[in-house]
């Protein structure tokens, strides 16, 4: 649906579904779309990000990926940096620069460019796919002195903010890669789930506005009866007299 339908779609729902509203009774612009988009934030944590762990949130949106694919963003990070704690360990640490940091959601999947020199010998540096892990016990793939991993392919795992609140869904502080002593990392390559664009009526910034939602189709009416869900509740809220 056009943003223009969805508030159409919008208001003559509300008004089938509730007898306060008549039709002859107007309802703000700003509170329709301010209702859709609070409803689009929502149904995508409630149906993509719903899982326990960053596993299974993985393996949903990997699962629905033709339902989000308007969603789904891609980078190339060209500089991997040698940790200072263990020489097998790297980082990439998302910029301002990055268009994608401010929109990122989730991680989807990624690929480490490397350079192999046995396990297979990979003399010109190729994509090959990372393993994700959790960091929990990462320690024991670090090259040591009495420890010497051979790993197919990098673990990726990630590093978030330590001074947000636990429950936000925020941006990776650092992507860490770890490769073992045979290994040399030059690139790193994101999916991820972007946050969708702001629904407007009319565009003033067509990097974060659209006329159009990005969700696919088959999913817009759900989207709709939730922010009519939204904008109910909120609206009982506001008849609820406050104490003295």
């Amino acid at each position: 649906m056009t943003t223009i339908e969805m508030q159409y779609e919008f208001e003559t729902l509300l008004h089938t579904v509730s007898d306060v509203f008549k039709e002859d009774e107007s309802i703000l612009t700003e509170e329709v779309f301010e209702s859709l988009n609070r409803a689009q934030e929502r149904y995508i944590k409630l149906k993509y990000l719903n899982g326990n762990t960053v596993q299974e949130n993985i393996a949903i949106l990997n699962a629905r990926q033709d339902e989000i694919r308007n969603l789904i963003g891609t980078y190339t990070f060209t500089s991997v940096l040698q940790a200072a704690e263990n020489p097998n360990l790297y980082y990439v640490v998302p910029t301002e620069v990055w268009y994608g940091y401010d929109n990122y959601l989730h991680y989807i999947d990624s690929q480490t460019k490397i350079t192999k020199t046995s396990n297979p010998v990979i003399s010109v540096a190729e994509y090959v796919p990372n393993i994700f892990s959790t960091y929990i016990g990462l320690e024991q793939f670090y090259t040591t002195t009495y420890n010497i991993p051979v790993m197919r392919f990098p673990l990726i795992t990630m590093g978030y903010k330590s001074d947000v609140n636990p429950g936000k869904i925020v941006s990776p502080q650092t992507f860490r890669i770890l490769v073992d002593s045979m290994t040399t990392p030059e690139e790193f390559f994101l999916t991820y789930l972007r946050k969708p664009k702001t629904l407007v009526l009319e565009i003033t910034d067509a990097n974060t506005q659209t006329t159009k939602c990005e969700l696919v189709k088959s999913l817009h009416q759900e989207l709709v009866e939730m922010a009519v869900s939204i904008y109910l509740d909120e609206y009982k809220m506001r008849l609820v007299p406050k104490s003295k």
